[in-house]
């Protein structure tokens, strides 16, 4: 957990000091958890997925890998259009853990790798 934690860490501190995404050190209409998540975004859009609403399970973008959120999670019960997640545990099925919604597809479209992804298709 700790390693997972300095990884994160160490990517949003890069990201901080290359300029992008912009950050404020002052709390902006209480929406600085936005910026937060946007960072994170950027350091793992390689595991973003969709909601698949036929049986609420998730598509990869980049992989196209179908995943379920782990029943451990607090998203479990919610069922955000998109999320991120940072590890895919293989039980019974392919679970993710360590999720966050993605509460506009804009977001995704303003990352670096978006493009690249969808071009895979």
């Amino acid at each position: 957990v700790l390693e997972k934690a300095n990884r994160l860490y160490e990517s949003i501190v890069a990201r901080l000091k290359s300029g992008s995404p912009e950050f404020s050190s002052k709390k902006q209409d209480g929406k600085d958890h936005v910026a937060i998540r946007k960072s994170i975004l950027i350091g793992l859009m390689a595991n973003a997925a969709t909601l698949n609403e036929s049986d609420g399970s998730y598509t990869c973008i980049r992989t196209k890998q179908q995943v379920w959120t782990h029943p451990d999670s607090l998203m479990f019960k919610r069922s955000p259009k998109f999320i991120l997640f940072d590890e895919c545990l293989c039980t019974t099925k392919p679970f993710v853990k360590w999720v966050t919604a993605v509460d506009d597809q804009e977001w995704l479209a303003e990352t670096p790798m978006y493009e690249s992804i969808r071009s895979r298709k």
